[in-house]
């Protein structure tokens, strides 16, 4: 299972289609703080994040994640607006707060970011 947190509606319907075409399951979630609850009810195997969340930031989740020991080995795929640059944030300090990849909305397709989702868990499993 994996948690994609999107708060676009439209788009989330998009990514449905496309994680079910890849035989993948997801929970979907409009806002961060349902997002935590339910990882804590049930650890997802990735999790795929927009980091313009509110009221709580994407970043700011993904710091609460990398808090708890048993969550800090979920692999994080950001698929943002926002691109990596405008964060000021470097790759290994993105890598710090658990972001496997990062994907930039607007140059790469959900297709892609779904294929690389996949193969993450199943990186994660070995």
């Amino acid at each position: 299972m994996i948690f994609i947190l999107e708060p676009d509606v439209i788009l989330a319907k998009q990514y449905a289609v496309v994680v079910q075409k890849q035989g993948l399951k997801a929970k979907f979630f409009a806002d961060p703080q349902t997002a935590i609850e339910a990882i804590e009810q049930a650890i997802p195997q990735a999790i795929v994040l927009e980091l313009q969340l509110a009221p709580l930031s994407g970043v700011s989740l993904l710091q609460e994640l990398r808090s708890y020991e048993d969550l800090a080995n979920i692999p994080v795929i950001v698929y943002s607006n926002v691109p990596q640059e405008s964060f000021g944030v470097s790759t290994s300090q993105w890598r710090q707060y658990g972001v496997a990849d990062y994907f930039y909305k607007p140059q790469t397709s959900p297709n892609i970011v779904f294929n690389r989702v996949a193969t993450r868990i199943s990186e994660n499993k070995k």
